[in-house]
Order: C-alpha cells, then sequence, then structure tokens
C-alpha cells in the first residue's frame, strides 16, 4: 500500500467515526435553530429604546458576528 491509500483509508475512518458524525449533526441542528432565533433578537435589539444608541449598536454587531458563525455551518 501507498502512503496516499494510507492517508485516504485514514481519511475514510475518520470520516466515518459515529461520535463525530453525531457531533457534526448537532452542531447543524443548533445552528439551524439559532438563526431565526438571532434574527429576531437583532431586531428587538434595534427597536429597543431603553439601551443607549452605542450599546444597541454593539449588541447589534455582536448578534450579526454570531449570526454570520452560525450561516457558515
Amino acid at each position: 500500500m501507498s502512503v496516499n491509500t494510507l492517508n485516504c483509508e485514514l481519511m475514510k475512518d475518520i470520516a466515518q467515526f459515529p461520535p463525530l458524525s453525531a457531533l457534526l449533526l448537532s452542531f447543524l441542528l443548533m445552528s439551524v435553530l439559532i438563526l431565526p432565533l438571532m434574527g429576531w433578537l437583532i431586531v428587538r435589539i434595534a427597536k429597543n429604546q431603553l439601551y443607549h444608541l452605542n450599546t444597541r449598536i454593539l449588541l447589534i454587531v455582536h448578534c450579526s458576528g454570531i449570526f454570520v458563525h452560525c450561516l457558515d455551518r
């Protein structure tokens, strides 16, 4: 067997490892659930006048970053 074949077999074993698949599935489900929640939170922060403008901007930027992070999964 060549080194390339051994690497392919190793990568196949890693990709088919059941705990890894379960972990990736849980990440996907959490990302799908959090996207609408983050959108709602951004709108709620933007409309809430109780926060100072700078605080609202910081919270919206932070939530937008989390939204983008969850979106790329």
